[in-house]
């Protein structure tokens, strides 16, 4: 429609430039008070936007690996399922609109609560200061940053002393909040700014573009970051730089990443749609296999895994790639994976 509009408004330009008269103008003007107070405002989406971003891969990363962790030997890491964040946390020119908006400052505050974890469980919420950690001051700024990792990194068990809210003339609630971790892949996973759809996988460092949070809805989003997690678990990097054809390492990460993505609990259905997705954006990707499978070969393979899943679980059978008599073996086997206790 926009299109459609500047090709009328062209229109009307040129007839107006054939008039003897110089056509004159009208519309309203905005102030520049006006125009700073919008571009806060908008500043402030921009900050809005990254927290939900944020939230949304860190929920699924949480899901999917707490579903993944039978699989990771000992590479699994304590998590209580919350992000926390100090005024310096954020850009330079970020950091009052932080403090400003959303309440930021040097003392370390919840970012925000994983659903189903151990933190919202205990009752945690967003903004909550956390003014203790087992008993300890957590410390200003950079060091309360480095107080939190250090103490969540080291134990499965964890009490936060939270300060929550305060009014004029209303004292703060404190509590203590007792939390218990999951364990889950250690994968390093982390959100770019970057526009263009994508993740990649560089050891078991894992980065997803925020073009692919605006692109992909949460179950989509699942089967990308279960895809990459497949690449870690199969150690699929050594196999190329073996001679293993990435072709080949490409449809066995979709095959995996799907069962992760079903014991994570995601609409299995979601993965290979999100090829069709693809191929509706980006035609070029129905014909284009040059080091990765084209959109329709991807799609077909996964709708017969799709039913693959549906029929294990329907058959109350472990959810384990490969055939049901044998799903474990084909896992240790042929993807370097490890077996599930």
């Amino acid at each position: 429609m926009l299109r459609i509009g500047l090709v009328v408004l062209s229109g009307l330009c040129a007839l107006a430039g054939s008039a003897s008269a110089a056509p004159k103008l009208y519309y309203l003007a905005a102030s520049s008070h006006e125009v700073a107070l919008e571009g806060e405002f908008q500043r402030r989406l921009v900050l809005e936007q990254r927290f939900l971003n944020q939230y949304r891969l860190d929920t699924i990363r949480f899901n999917l690996g707490r579903a993944a962790a039978p699989f990771c030997k000992s590479e699994t890491q304590p998590d209580f399922g919350l992000r926390v964040a100090v005024g310096s946390s954020f850009a330079v020119n970020e950091q009052r609109l932080a403090q400003d908006g959303f309440g930021f400052d040097d003392r370390l505050r919840v970012q925000h609560v994983i659903p189903g974890s151990s933190a919202q469980q205990a009752g945690l919420h967003s903004g909550d200061e956390i003014a203790a950690i087992n008993g300890r001051a957590t410390g200003i700024g950079s060091d309360g940053l480095r107080n939190f990792a250090s103490a969540t990194s080291s134990g499965s068990r964890l009490v936060l002393s939270i300060r929550r809210g305060s009014a004029a003339g209303i004292s703060p609630q404190l509590f203590d909040a007792k939390l218990e971790a999951a364990e889950i892949c250690r994968f390093d996973v982390e959100l770019t700014d970057a526009e263009s759809i994508g993740a990649l996988t560089v050891g078991n460092h894992i980065t997803v573009s925020k073009g692919m949070m605006w692109f992909a809805n949460d179950s989509q989003l699942a089967f990308v970051l279960a895809h990459e997690f497949a690449h870690v678990l199969g150690d699929h990097g050594r196999l190329v730089q073996a001679g293993t054809a990435q072709m080949e390492v490409e449809p066995a990460a979709d095959y995996v990443g799907l069962y992760i993505m079903a014991r994570g609990g995601y609409d299995v259905s979601e993965g290979p749609a999100f090829f069709r997705r693809v191929a509706a954006n980006f035609p070029q990707m129905i014909s284009l296999s040059s080091s990765h499978p084209a959109t329709p070969y991807r799609y077909v393979a996964l709708m017969k895994a799709v039913e693959e899943i549906k029929t294990k679980i329907a058959s109350r059978v472990a959810l384990m790639p490969g055939p049901a008599q044998e799903a474990s073996r084909t896992m240790q086997t042929a993807l370097s994976l490890p077996q599930a206790p």
